[in-house]
């Protein structure tokens, strides 16, 4: 239970700079296609370099069934996921993405309980809802105006890659690791990325490469510990463990960017932490009566 939350700690930093960071490359020349596919082939590199040296088994040993459903995965969740949303911010507004995003929630557990039959228990509904109502709280300034237009339906289709995607990620760790997984999913986008910028959108002039290594790094990091979260916690778990991203990315906009944050967005951040111990409270009841009498040990999240 430890590494499951630990990895999910981790997710939610890294993840939260990487937006803090995208958020800054979008004033640049380069375009989000052009940043995400040079992000994935350096994303590929990495992860291929470090099994060839480090865990040759993952690179050897294939599962077709395994590969077919992480190839999915990435289709889904790296492909129409990532070019959905940034085809939505061309259109509409990141507090419309922010808001819809959160859409991911109901529409995982409603996919979850249909697909891989988990059953939606009291706590689970009352996490999820607490986790609805902090995110809303945290992502957005009250009094802003949030105007829906023609765009949003891509962030709609975003939204659902990106749910369709963790369902399939659970499907695939049937047959393959995690680590395998993730090199499915991030070679699988490399490829697909790379016929469609090379047939039908070229990279222009020079290659800024430091972007795309500091994202590709952010990358391999980010999804390798989100398939050990859904691995070995459920996609449930990680579902509502993920809405601590908007929490860390206020912190660091308070850091780094010197926003000061209002106390709707704190009290939202509350009720985003509470809503984790809400879903998981009988485990960790469990880890700390082990802890105290020295007899049980928890696995796993189920």
């Amino acid at each position: 239970m430890k590494k499951v939350i630990i990895a999910l700690l981790l997710f939610a930093v890294f993840y939260s700079g990487l937006i803090i960071y995208q958020q800054q490359m979008m004033r640049t020349s380069m375009s989000p296609i052009h940043l995400n596919f040079l992000a994935y082939v350096v994303a590929s590199f990495i992860l291929i370099v470090g099994l060839s040296l480090f865990h040759r088994k993952s690179l050897i040993q294939h599962s077709k069934k395994g590969m077919i459903w992480g190839m999915l995965t990435g289709l889904s969740a790296s492909i129409i996921g990532d070019i959905s949303a940034m085809a939505g911010l061309r259109f509409s507004s990141s507090i419309n993405w922010s808001l819809i995003s959160r859409l991911s929630l109901p529409t995982t557990f409603l996919l979850v309980a249909l697909f891989l039959h988990e059953k939606i228990t009291k706590e689970k509904l009352l996490a999820l809802t607490a986790a609805l109502i902090g995110v809303v709280m945290v992502v957005y300034k009250w009094g802003a105006t949030v105007t829906f237009n023609k765009g949003d339906v891509f962030f709609i289709l975003a939204m659902v890659g990106m749910s369709v995607g963790n369902i399939l990620s659970k499907k695939a760790m049937e047959y393959v690791s995690s680590i395998q997984l993730s090199l499915y999913r991030i070679v699988s986008a490399a490829i697909l990325l790379s016929m469609y910028v090379l047939f039908f959108f070229p990279i222009p002039g020079a290659i800024d490469w430091i972007p795309p290594i500091i994202m590709g790094s952010c990358f391999v990091f980010g999804i390798v510990l989100v398939n050990y979260v859904i691995q070995h916690a459920g996609v449930s778990f990680f579902t509502i463990g993920a809405t601590l991203v908007p929490v860390f990315v206020m912190l660091f906009s308070i850091v780094f960017l010197q926003e000061r944050p209002m106390f709707t967005q704190l009290l939202g951040g509350v009720f985003i932490i509470s809503s984790i111990f809400i879903f998981e409270h009988k485990s960790i009841r469990k880890h700390v009566k082990g802890a105290i009498h020295g007899t049980t040990k928890v696995q796993t999240i189920s």
